[in-house]
């Protein structure tokens, strides 16, 4: 904690300041709303010292990045109060507290919540979320972008014969190959069962049927774990480009071209501009 006089210095303050920031407490306080903030979150500081003037008395608590005295990124709760004599500003109340621990868990469970725990890939959920915000996206500034939905072809034969472990394996090994085959600004799901999907940011339809392409002639190379036998692996894939669509209409239109794809013969792609 401290006690702050309107000018910024520091009348009083506990060594556990200094403990958490890394700095000396004069040296904290100074850095506490702007400079030494995360540069993410550096506007919210500007905005939350406006506030503190209309709000006298009124504790504000904010979860907010700074960067310690050693160079990384901590996580503090931070509640300040502006404190009036007379009706006149007299001094700031600062109290921070370090839940950086509280935020790395929360972080791992945002991961487990919005990633496949056998491919290491997004879920459902996390494609959902990451598909709404690339197609907003898209829409506003307007630019391209195509989602491939891509179903593989007699998966189910894998699970019969070897097992849910050579299943199991044969997916970990397709995630690894859809990895390779795309930008590491490109986004790669399991939505479940055989099912992936892949969001290509600001590529054009031509873009879009070259990764399609490369995706359905790499998996042909794919074969389940046997000692007897080979399983050949072919994929089925749609290709649905944005065009200023919501994400359930680009959703849709690729679920769409991948049914044409498995009806025109598997082991192939389809694309559709939109449902």
């Amino acid at each position: 904690m401290a006690l702050v006089d309107i000018m910024g210095d520091v009348i009083r303050a506990n060594p556990a300041l200094s403990r958490i920031t890394g700095h000396t407490a004069e040296v904290s306080v100074a850095r506490l709303f702007g400079s030494r903030s995360y540069p993410d979150d550096a506007h919210a500081d500007a905005r939350r010292g406006l506030e503190l003037q209309d709000e006298p008395g009124k504790a504000t608590p904010v979860e907010q990045r700074y960067r310690h005295a050693r160079g990384h990124e901590i996580w503090v709760a931070l509640h300040v109060s502006l404190v009036r004599n007379d009706d006149r500003a007299s001094y700031l109340i600062v109290q921070v507290q370090d839940i950086s621990d509280r935020k790395r868990r929360e972080s791992r469970l945002e991961h487990l919540v919005g990633h496949d725990h056998l491919t290491g890939l997004l879920n459902s959920r996390g494609f959902g979320r990451a598909l709404a915000h690339e197609s907003r996206s898209a829409a506003r500034y307007g630019g391209a972008g195509a989602l491939l939905l891509l179903d593989l072809d007699h998966f189910k034969a894998v699970n019969d014969q070897f097992g849910h472990k050579a299943g199991d394996d044969l997916l970990k090994t397709i995630a690894e190959t859809l990895l390779g085959r795309v930008r590491e600004t490109d986004i790669v799901a399991r939505l479940g069962g055989d099912e992936f999907g892949i969001i290509l940011p600001r590529v054009d339809g031509e873009h879009a049927t070259v990764v399609a392409d490369g995706i359905v002639q790499a998996l042909r190379d794919r074969h389940a774990p046997s000692a007897e036998h080979r399983i050949a692996v072919t994929a089925s894939v749609g290709i649905a480009m944005f065009d200023g669509q919501s994400s359930a209409e680009i959703l849709a239109a690729a679920d769409l071209a991948m049914y044409e794809a498995k009806a025109s013969g598997r082991d192939r792609f389809a694309g559709r501009r939109h449902a």
